[in-house]
């Protein structure tokens, strides 16, 4: 009889020890939550700082549409820009434009068109727009009167489209942060679970 109830202690311990090697390979196949929870802390903080930073440049934009005042200007040249994303995903194009104006009697020179970048999906509409303001036409021109070498053509602020930008690292982060504690819950339960079965089987 003893040497059955050893026989059964080795069996308990044996398949409380293959129990937890399941538990631990299940662990390994995904980053462990402490893992998940820091990149997802990064990815939050990155959002963060990014709607930060947007919110205060639509603060000086939004300044720049009422401080901002028009003059005359020239335009010295004009080209049309590619702007290749992949091989496999189409090209956008933008209109560069370079001009010069004067503010109270002393010439600048700038390049801004507006706060934030004009792109058209079609070449096409990117001539048209070179067309309708060619090299030497004049144009109305938007300068800081506190420092005339900012300048702008187009003094609106952007759409809220650019607030996109941030939510896809919170979105992520955020995502990640849910991911880990699920994870860390579904891990303790597992253990649990492990612990009470090779109780129960010692």
């Amino acid at each position: 009889m003893r040497f059955q109830r050893a026989g059964g202690d080795a069996a308990g311990c044996g398949l409380a020890a293959f129990d937890a090697n399941v538990v631990n390979a299940m662990a390994r196949r995904s980053p462990p939550p402490l893992v998940l929870c820091l990149c997802g802390l990064i990815a939050v903080t990155i959002g963060i700082v990014l709607l930060v930073w947007m919110v205060a440049a639509r603060q000086d934009q939004a300044r720049a549409n009422t401080v901002y005042l028009p003059t005359t200007g020239t335009v010295l040249s004009a080209k049309i820009s590619e702007h290749m994303q992949s091989r496999r995903q189409p090209s956008f194009w933008s209109v560069e434009r370079a001009y010069s104006y004067a503010v109270a009697g002393r010439t600048y020179e700038g390049d801004r068109r507006a706060f934030e970048t004009s792109l058209y999906d079609d070449r096409q509409e990117a001539e048209r727009d070179l067309e309708r303001l060619p090299v030497g036409s004049a144009i109305e021109v938007f300068y800081d009167p506190a420092d005339p070498t900012q300048s702008v053509l187009d003094r609106s602020p952007p759409g809220f489209g650019a607030f996109v930008l941030p939510a896809g690292p919170l979105a992520f982060g955020a995502l990640l942060l849910v991911v880990a504690r699920r994870d860390a819950r579904s891990r303790g339960a597992s253990a649990r679970a492990a612990a009470a079965t090779a109780g129960r089987r010692a």
